[in-house]
């Protein structure tokens, strides 16, 4: 038995975890793997309600449906606005505006 009181997570030879129709389920460290999200953030996702989890003792498994059907729910984002926090995207405003011609008058 792996973590949590689930069997091996080790995929069949010659596939591999992201490979679809592999799994119906994954436990959380599987999870976090296909999703590229850590698993503070996953939890935290899960805590909110969005996704669901299943529990069979004290293995906790995510239906593969149930992450695509979340990560299918979130919107495109808009590269180059509010990527980070230390205000990128408000100096890349700002210069674009600066750069922008003068109707008139000196410079």
């Amino acid at each position: 038995m792996g973590a949590e009181g689930c069997a091996s997570s080790e995929p069949r030879t010659g596939a591999k975890l992201d490979s679809p129709g592999w799994k119906l389920a994954y436990r959380i460290p599987e999870a976090c793997a296909a999703t590229g999200y850590k698993r503070s953030k996953l939890y935290e996702i899960i805590k909110a309600g969005k996704i669901a989890i299943l529990k069979d003792g004290s293995c906790t498994l995510i239906l593969r449906s149930e992450l695509e059907r979340y990560l299918n729910s979130l919107r495109p984002a808009r590269i180059g606005i509010g990527i980070d926090s230390d205000g990128a995207a408000r100096r890349a405003r700002k210069a674009a505006t600066s750069e922008m011609p003068h109707d008139g008058g000196s410079p």
